[in-house]
């Protein structure tokens, strides 16, 4: 992507004071495009503004959905904003049959409602459509990366054996590729997200530092804001608190200079210090989240905000407080259809009544326990079975 946007700025340069066309306003847009995936969201707002103006004034529709499609997922746009920019690309695509246009706006929709309005269910159909157009016109590399979309999603619900399925069908996909690119490097990283969700989280551990290091290697601030945070949440399970907070430490810069998961890593950030035993320096952590969120509140982060929080609120020996926090969280999972953070937020839970250890919160721990376990069997989560059978039976009878 940097050589991309090298060659993109260098055209710019030549083309200074050349008439409003559909090339100039499509070299524009691949320039927008360029820095939004190297991490500077803001030139790419305005380039990206730039260019739509220019593509309807000279009847570019191609122009006009390619910048569309970019305009709709850059962090700082509103999501109603998002959303109707990647429905008329949808619509142009469709009625000018730009086929390939028409996938990729399904597919950014279904980012923008997963993420935004956390609606995985509503996300699913976005990115099957948009790997089915991409089948329909030979482009593998398209096919696979939407695909892997439809696998993330369908892991975040809990489906593991759909998951593991399409995972099947994808390494296919995969295998047809000469140079696999930024769709094969998904494609390891939903790999990774499926060990995760199934619980064999040394392994997870293992396979996202190869992932970051990776990403940190390429200069992808993009890639390095979603693989830090997603080891950061790794080693928090395995209660490796010291390891979280330099992971996401590093992770934040990357965050705030692409403007991606920035209130993630900071809630992440905050329940690994709320687990080091340091809820005052945790809540600092949680006042940035909570500011971030501010600026955009959104219906995910907002589920991750109240976990964070109830986690804080326990080191902090709030207990009632963060019993109830915990409480809004573990159902705003569950309405959601997100089970694995809906099984974890139970099992923080029942950690936090034996952290307290008054009358009755042994029992109040095993019954939570117990529906975490019910959640990670009915997903097929093996490890995490192991790990909280192990816990029921330390507390015995």
């Amino acid at each position: 992507m940097a050589g991309a946007l090298e060659t993109s700025t260098h055209g710019l340069e030549l083309t200074q004071g050349a008439p409003e066309s559909g090339e100039l306003a499509g070299l524009i847009h691949e320039t927008a495009r360029a820095h939004q995936f190297l991490g500077d969201s803001e030139l790419a707002l305005t380039l990206c503004r730039q260019a739509l103006q220019m593509a309807r004034q000279v009847a570019d529709r191609k122009v006009e959905a390619d910048t569309l499609i970019t305009l709709g997922i850059i962090p700082s746009l509103s999501t109603e904003e998002a959303i109707s920019a990647l429905e008329q690309a949808i619509e142009i695509g469709h009625r000018e049959k730009l086929l390939t246009e028409e996938s990729r706006a399904h597919n950014n929709l279904g980012v923008v409602v997963g993420r935004n309005l956390a609606d995985v269910r509503q996300a699913r159909p976005h990115y099957l459509q948009a790997a089915e157009i991409a089948r329909q016109i030979g482009d593998l590399s398209a096919e696979l990366y939407c695909y892997n979309n439809v696998i993330f999603v369908t892991t975040l619900s809990g489906d593991l054996a759909e998951a593991e399925r399409m995972l099947a069908s994808g390494r296919e996909i995969y295998a047809q590729l000469m140079d696999p690119g930024a769709a094969g490097e998904n494609y390891r990283a939903e790999v990774n997200h499926l060990e995760h969700a199934k619980g064999h989280l040394d392994h997870a551990a293992a396979g996202r530092r190869d992932l970051l290091r990776q990403a940190a290697e390429a200069g992808s601030d993009f890639d390095v804001a979603g693989h830090g945070p997603s080891l950061g949440l790794i080693l928090i399970e395995l209660r490796e608190y010291d390891q979280a907070v330099v992971v996401l430490d590093e992770a934040l810069v990357s965050a705030d200079r692409a403007k991606w998961l920035r209130h993630f890593v900071r809630s992440l950030m905050a329940t690994a210090l709320a687990g080091r035993g340091q809820p005052e320096q945790a809540k600092v952590w949680l006042a940035q989240a909570e500011a971030v969120l501010a600026e955009r509140p959104e219906a995910w982060p907002q589920l991750i905000h109240h976990w964070s929080r109830a986690n804080v609120q326990a080191a902090g020996g709030h207990w009632e407080e963060a019993f109830r926090t915990y409480e809004e969280a573990a159902e705003g999972f569950a309405e959601k259809g997100l089970r694995p953070d809906h099984a974890r937020t139970l099992s923080d839970w029942a950690a936090a009544h034996l952290a307290r250890g008054e009358a009755g919160d042994t029992d109040r721990a095993r019954q939570l326990l117990g529906e975490a376990l019910a959640v990670y069997h009915g997903m097929g989560a093996d490890g995490y079975v192991d790990r909280v059978q192990g816990r029921l039976a330390e507390l015995g009878d």
